[in-house]
């Protein structure tokens, strides 16, 4: 039986009803063949042209289509047989009219992967929001000041005077030509469209950006912000983008990952650069997100921000790799999929190419996969076409949506069969006439995982706040009585231990291992905030040590002392703890009002 899409709205919410019905069935969408260019012959697949670019013959053997896209410059690109790329070119979908935005260095477009392929140029004008210094430490533009940049590199005289390898792998991934040498692109038939991130103007720390709490790495907001509009406005798709805001994201044991992710959200909320994205996505983008690499508990902020944001989660994909060195999708679990790196692609010399590796190169490999996507199903927005992309990807590592690898890896095969959930409301507008099959068995395995996770979110929440006296809200009376509470029991004993472990690291001499230890140890340390309050107090008065034993010792001395007792401190930080248990209790709330997500029609 087939159910009639050609003006259909289908709901996670009326799912069951149409259950039987879906399940291995034939959905009405728009007819693939239509789209495809060069094709001759009868059949339904198309066959890889004898000569790259040359037409496409066409056949019923879908092993057969898909059999002649594996050539050596497809095996040699390294990410394509894992992405089982070869039935999606099968079913024509190449890239064709899919069109990707990339914020990034700025690229060079003289390597001879992008000869005659279709890269548009986004010039963004403004004045800089913050001063940009050089690598030497010195300022090269003030705050203020106009800038004028484009999105490709043309020389050492432009306001990237580097030419850097990563926006030349970002753009082969995603569209190196098919050409028979080399490598070629996952979407090798889309267009670009390049804009400058700002990334590598300058190589050392900059400023406070939106206000004193959030920074970023090597990006004007401002910048950052006409490009973002002026992608939007050439009609980008998608946007892929890897932005990293201070404070970093930690190893948040102490305090669970929810943590450091708040710390960077209540910074950057409302300022420049996040409110760039927010805009991209309620024009109908959908950002593709770096998660960041080096293993901490969360994904950076750029990647997680719909957990703050639920209303954003249609637009968002937050990418890990497949390897070990990326940061998982924890929280943003539920928008998170795992794309593969160890890419073949061009870098820097014009016919010379290295492998593309971390979160960068699997944020680019599911940039191109929904650019694929988006040429298969072109009467689709892009935000039901990431649901595809995330509902058809092969599950790995726990069962279900899991806290590592989000929905699991990019799998292009079964992509091209329609979605495997429904997550939300799923609309399909179609040209009268014309058809799709959808074969796909339909599932609510993540909608019935979700519902479990939001209902013990809801309970934990309710306990905590009732733990924590804060049915009303946040008062400073009750702040200081859960300090007390804290100072008084288990919590002050590990935050202890927490300094005790950086003092017996402290100094670490010259050893690199010894210092990477005490950085870990302080890391933790400062996510503990009874064990944050103690430490500033201690390290007012005592700034230097000759050895561990003498830190302990000043540190013993102190806590012995009037200004080290418990009462002092819990004093010089109740007005900072307000400040933070005000944030978590709006922040926290506003995300369990917004239970169960996304919004379901009714």
């Amino acid at each position: 039986m087939s159910f009639d899409a050609t003006a259909a709205a289908i709901s996670a919410r009326t799912l069951a009803p149409f259950r039987k019905r879906l399940n291995s069935t034939a959905l009405t969408a728009l007819l693939l063949a239509a789209t495809a260019t060069g094709a001759s012959a009868d059949g339904r697949y198309f066959m890889a042209p004898l000569v790259p670019g040359g037409p496409m013959q066409m056949t019923d053997d879908l092993e057969k289509a898909a059999a002649s896209w594996v050539t050596t410059e497809f095996t040699d690109t390294g990410v394509l047989s894992k992405l089982l790329a070869q039935y999606a070119y099968a079913f024509g979908a190449r890239g064709q009219g899919a069109r990707i935005g990339v914020m990034d260095g700025g690229l060079w477009t003289g390597h001879d992967e992008f000869t005659r392929q279709k890269i548009e140029n986004i010039h963004s004008e403004g004045k800089f929001e913050i001063t940009l210094h050089n690598a030497g430490g010195k300022p090269f533009a003030k705050a203020g000041d106009s800038f004028s940049v484009d999105g490709l590199w043309y020389g050492p005289t432009d306001l990237v005077p580097l030419m850097d390898r990563h926006p030349q792998f970002t753009a082969g991934t995603i569209l190196a030509r098919r050409n028979g040498t080399g490598s070629h692109g996952i979407a090798f038939d889309s267009t670009i469209y390049v804009a400058q991130s700002g990334e590598l103007i300058y190589k050392d720390e900059q400023g406070s950006l939106d206000n004193n709490v959030i920074e970023a790495k090597e990006k004007d907001p401002e910048l950052f912000r006409q490009s973002m509009q002026e992608l939007v406005k050439a009609g980008a798709q998608v946007i892929l983008l890897e932005m990293q805001l201070l404070p970093k994201p930690r190893n948040a044991d102490t305090q669970g990952w929810f943590v450091d992710l708040m710390r960077q959200y209540a910074g950057g909320k409302g300022g420049t650069l996040l409110t760039a994205m927010e805009d991209a996505a309620k024009a109908g983008v959908v950002h593709v997100v770096a998660a960041g690499n080096y293993n901490p508990d969360t994904p950076w902020i750029a990647a997680a921000l719909p957990v703050f944001r639920p209303e954003l989660e249609k637009s968002w994909i937050a990418v890990v790799e497949d390897e070990t060195k990326s940061n998982p999708c924890g929280p943003a679990r539920f928008f998170c999929i795992a794309g593969y790196s160890n890419i073949y692609a061009p870098t820097t010399e014009a016919d010379e190419y290295d492998i593309y590796t971390g979160t960068s190169g699997a944020s680019a490999v599911t940039a191109a996969s929904m650019g694929v996507l988006l040429s298969r199903y072109p009467y689709l927005q892009a935000t039901a076409v990431r649901d595809i992309l995330l509902t058809t990807a092969k599950d790995i590592g726990d069962p279900g949506v899991d806290a590592k690898t989000g929905w699991g890896l990019i799998d292009l095969k079964k992509s091209m069969s329609g979605p495997a959930q429904f997550l939300g409301r799923f609309e399909a507008n179609l040209p009268a006439g014309l058809s799709d099959t959808w074969s796909n068995a339909i599932s609510q395995d993540v909608l019935s995982q979700r519902r479990q996770e939001d209902s013990k979110e809801i309970s934990d929440w309710d306990k905590k706040k009732e733990e924590r006296g804060w049915q009303s809200g946040v008062t400073e009376a009750q702040t200081k009585i859960n300090l007390v509470k804290d100072f008084g029991g288990s919590r002050l004993v590990a935050a202890e231990d927490l300094i005790k472990a950086v003092l017996k690291l402290t100094p670490p001499g010259t050893s690199i291992s010894a210092l990477g230890q005490l950085i870990s140890a302080q890391e933790v340390l400062k996510a503990d905030p009874i064990a944050t309050g103690i430490w500033k107090g201690f390290t007012a008065k005592y700034t230097k040590w000759s050895s561990s034993k003498t830190a302990l010792a000043d540190y013993t001395s102190f806590r012995a002392s009037a200004e080290g007792a418990n009462n002092v401190i819990i004093d010089a930080i109740l007005s900072d703890r307000v400040v933070a248990d005000t944030m978590e209790n709006e922040i926290t709330q506003t995300r369990i009002n917004a239970h169960p997500r996304p919004t379901m029609p009714a």
